[in-house]
């Protein structure tokens, strides 16, 4: 059993928080990228994949004989903007910076300006295949750029929450 003070908890979870906020200022900088958004809308990204581009083997093999490897670099790769990153990151933030947010977002492509509603995703055209089940779907249609009732209300409810 080992046993650690109120002050050696409080600074854990402070050098947590610490990395947190670092790994969400290094996300921002990276951004999104999709058809008509070149990354710099500030919005929180919500994707990203990781291909690695280096490796070194390790000398050994998984039960199907493929080589076991150790990354050694990787190269993000970058998606369009969801609406479930900036739902979520509207849940940590104080009210003026969900207000900011929210101007973001009302102003991306994530609002369909002639419905006056938010879809789930921007435009997914000219994604690879490798995201998945959405990118066979037409726009407008299940998860390629639709408006889903349930995300929307996410976001209003946290507009409601920020007061």
């Amino acid at each position: 059993e080992h046993k650690i003070t109120a002050d050696q908890v409080t600074s854990i979870l402070n050098q947590w928080k610490d990395q947190i906020e670092i790994g969400i200022s290094r996300s921002l900088s990276v951004g999104t990228h999709g058809f008509n958004d070149n990354g710099t809308s500030g919005i929180s990204p919500t994707y990203f994949s990781f291909n690695v581009t280096e490796w070194k083997k390790i000398g050994k093999v998984n039960e199907e004989g493929h080589p076991l490897v150790i990354p050694i670099t990787l190269e993000v790769g970058k998606f369009p903007l969801f609406l479930e990153g900036p739902v979520r990151m509207m849940k940590t933030v104080q009210k003026d910076n969900a207000y900011t947010i929210y101007s973001k977002v009302k102003n991306s492509a994530l609002r369909d300006h002639g419905l006056n509603m938010y879809t789930i995703s921007a435009s997914l055209k000219g994604q690879s295949y490798d995201m998945g089940r959405m990118m066979s779907f037409t726009p407008g249609w299940l998860e390629n750029q639709s408006v889903w009732f349930h995300m929307s209300y996410k976001f209003y409810l946290e507009l409601i929450r920020k007061g």
